[in-house]
């Protein structure tokens, strides 16, 4: 392994979180559409705040970005939504 990372092979090592053992046992994927009155270099860190939003992502086509928000139960994804 040692030598692996010394020559680039192995980047990085990660953690893998069990969410339902944090409580957090719902996942929603959230289109998100910018109607104008902001540019979207404005919105991304807003959302990239909420604590919630696990990934956001630039998409193109007809939204702007999908966000995967974590959360207990399907009713606390209304309070991030609004």
């Amino acid at each position: 392994v040692k030598k692996m990372l010394e020559r680039g092979v192995i980047q990085r090592f990660a953690l893998q979180v069990d969410y339902e053992a944090v409580g957090l046992n719902f996942t929603a994927f959230v289109a998100i559409r910018n109607d104008g009155g902001a540019h979207c270099r404005e919105i991304a860190p807003r959302l990239r705040a909420i604590v919630a939003v696990q990934e956001l992502h630039s998409v193109a086509g007809e939204y702007d970005f999908l966000a995967k928000v974590r959360t207990r139960h399907a009713r606390d994804l209304e309070e991030v939504l609004y």
